[in-house]
């Protein structure tokens, strides 16, 4: 392991409708405080592939169910001196968006990028 943190902080939040947002949205509207709990690991996997992990878990103080938690983990494999190939995998899971109207709890995203180092 390269690198490990945890660290730990109270949020406070203020939440607002859009325009035409669903009615079903009110319940999730104003001030609350949460708590932030984030876990990263970096780690180098032989001379010069580097792996990432960061995650976010963000549960209101007042009700354990209600939380959103962020996980991002990333694979950079080098293609030249300079360059390297990205691949990103992000899952975020919000305990109230099928409340706002979504379809799910859970969103994700696989990105593949390039990185240019100056």
């Amino acid at each position: 392991v390269q690198d490990a943190s945890l660290s730990l902080a109270v949020l406070a939040e203020n939440t607002q409708l859009l325009a035409g947002a669903p009615a079903s949205s009110r319940a999730t509207v104003g001030s609350r405080a949460r708590y932030s709990m984030r876990a990263r690991l970096r780690k180098r996997l032989g001379r010069d592939v580097r792996f990432t992990h960061v995650t976010l878990y963000q549960p209101s103080t007042n009700n354990l169910d209600h939380y959103t938690l962020d996980a991002t983990t990333e694979l950079a494999v080098p293609l030249r001196s300079k360059l390297q190939l990205t691949i990103t995998h992000r899952e975020r899971l919000d305990s109230e968006a099928v409340r706002r109207g979504a379809l799910s709890i859970r969103d994700g995203q696989l990105v593949f990028g390039l990185r240019v180092t100056f």
